[in-house]
């Protein structure tokens, strides 16, 4: 009776309460995380190329302004 249901099932009951808690809450931060790089990511990219077109307003193919 030791090695029967009750107190297997219960601590299994109990690591699947801990793994479909803990990892989703966190599963969500680290896609508000990836969310949030990706639009830096995008952000910095589209700043460098504002400064690239500020300072080089030559063509670069002639080097004339």
């Amino acid at each position: 009776l030791n090695e029967a249901n009750p107190p297997f099932s219960s601590s299994d009951t109990a690591m699947d309460v801990d793994l479909t808690n803990a990892p989703r809450t966190s599963w969500i931060k680290a896609e508000k995380r990836a969310k949030e790089e990706k639009r830096n990511r995008i952000a910095k990219k589209q700043k460098r190329k504002v400064i690239n077109q500020m300072t080089f307003k030559k063509n670069p193919r002639t080097g004339k302004k």
